[in-house]
């Protein structure tokens, strides 16, 4: 079977969750289909919209050039008739017998109705809350969680947590690009709040707020054209039922990971040094800052956390990465590590004691704590979005308040200082899904939405 996959990003360009999950699992499903994959790069020297293909790992890989400099518009954001027209050709010439969206957010939802005119089955994975809102995390201004349904619409509160998108004009995501390279993210912060006020002052708040309803109308009947979507997370899950009831049909189908040689391995617990860390991506919806300043309240030189990540300048959060740095500039036992790759997380695991996922939005089902689950290493998590459903307090790892700074410390004093808890948590080995069990569930779904005529392929490949 002919397979196309679509996501914002791969592993190639960005290490996160929804990418790396995206990767392994065409890698799997690719040693019995043919796979390919159109993802969004954001090169600057590249022309707009250029689209690019190589073949890597057994996946034909297409790519489509979007930086944002030819926005100017909201709708843009979302439902882009340039990305529409380019993906049509891609279309044309894969012929795919299904398509599987693993997100949009810096494509096209005009791609649904795209595929769905063309007669091919259509399955939708969902990994967070962009659907609902331009803000994928569901969070305000003020870093606090928003708690809006949107089933109603959106409120003037929405237009101004997420002003800079509504206010867009010709040539100001340019300009701010340019503003990135050569500006200190200090300046860069106060120039972009300063076009943002400017432009609120001149923009109507209920005509904004009609822009983000339109958003709301538009996608919903994008999603229309979806036979399937499945939600890693009972969270996940009844958020999208929420906002968007009246879909067709959502499954429950938990991720899987990529197992590796770490799985069996035995770990020392006895008291000595004891190592921390922080993996993933570094934004401040994934609350770093509440990490490092839980830590640096810890007594001891045996205690050192390190933070794996990209200090990349995200939009909107470019003074984050050198804000992380200033607040731990003290401590000398806190390390930031450069960018790594994925196929290299498993020497870090190897060599790390304690995960902590300090998340402050509804995280839906991180890998990396699947990761951590899979090769004995205890968690401590925030108890939010679907976490708590992977994580089980003092049985297979710890839960703490989001945000929290001092129940986050007591539980990594309880946990630093308790060898035999962490062993007994480490021991737990909870079950977790491999990439190729996920792969065939996946598959299963497929089955059920493919013409008749594809269906002998399908269990051809699972025998």
């Amino acid at each position: 079977m002919k397979l196309l996959y679509i996501v914002h990003s791969l592993p190639f360009y960005n290490q996160a969750g929804t990418e790396v999950y995206t990767y392994e699992l065409m890698r799997e499903i690719a040693k019995r289909h043919e796979v390919y994959v159109l993802a969004r790069v954001c090169d600057p020297k590249r022309e707009e919209y250029e689209l690019g293909r190589s073949f890597i790992d057994g996946i034909n890989v297409f790519t489509i050039n979007n930086t944002f400099s030819k926005c100017n518009s909201f709708i843009l954001h979302y439902d882009n008739e340039f990305i529409d027209r380019k993906f049509e050709r891609i279309l044309e010439e894969i012929r795919p017998d299904l398509v599987h969206v693993q997100h949009l957010v810096f494509l096209s939802s005009g791609i649904l109705k795209i595929v769905k005119n063309k007669g091919i089955p259509l399955v939708f994975t969902l990994h967070d809350y962009w659907l609902f809102c331009p803000k994928w995390h569901l969070l305000k201004n003020d870093f606090s969680l928003c708690n809006k349904q949107f089933l109603n619409g959106y409120d003037s509160e929405c237009f101004n947590c997420i002003a800079d998108m509504l206010v867009v004009s010709k040539n100001s995501k340019k300009l701010y690009q340019l503003s990135k390279y050569f500006f200190p993210a200090s300046l860069v912060r106060l120039l972009r709040k300063a076009y943002v006020n400017q432009k609120k002052l001149t923009s109507s708040s209920s005509l904004n707020v009609g822009l983000l309803n339109e958003r709301k109308i538009k996608l919903k009947v994008a999603l229309g054209y979806v036979d399937v979507f499945l939600a890693p997370s009972v969270f996940m899950m009844e958020k999208f039922l929420a906002s968007y009831g009246g879909l067709k049909e959502t499954r429950l189908l938990r991720n899987g990971v990529r197992v590796n040689s770490l799985e069996n391995r035995q770990r020392s617990f006895a008291n000595g040094n004891i190592k921390l860390a922080y993996i993933g991506t570094i934004l401040p919806a994934k609350g770093v800052h509440i990490l490092i300043k839980a830590f640096k309240e810890l007594k001891g030189n045996n205690l050192e956390l390190v933070i794996y990540g990209n200090m990349r300048k995200y939009y909107g959060f470019e003074h984050y990465p050198g804000y992380l740095k200033n607040i731990s500039r003290d401590d000398k036992r806190i390390s930031f590590m450069p960018e790594f790759k994925h196929e290299t997380v498993d020497k870090i695991l190897q060599d790390i004691d304690i995960l902590v996922v300090p998340s402050i939005w509804y995280e839906n089902a991180p890998l990396v704590i699947q990761e951590a689950l899979l090769n004995g290493i205890p968690v401590v998590a925030s108890r939010i979005g679907g976490i708590p459903e992977m994580i089980q307090d003092e049985k297979n790892g710890l839960l703490f308040t989001p945000g929290d700074i001092e129940e986050l410390k007591e539980k990594l004093v309880f946990l630093t200082n308790n060898p035999g808890l962490r062993a007994s948590i480490a021991n737990c080995r909870s079950p977790v899904k491999s990439i190729k069990e996920h792969s065939k569930e996946i598959e299963s779904v497929y089955g059920e939405i493919v013409p008749s005529s594809l269906m002998k392929d399908i269990a051809l490949s699972r025998n």
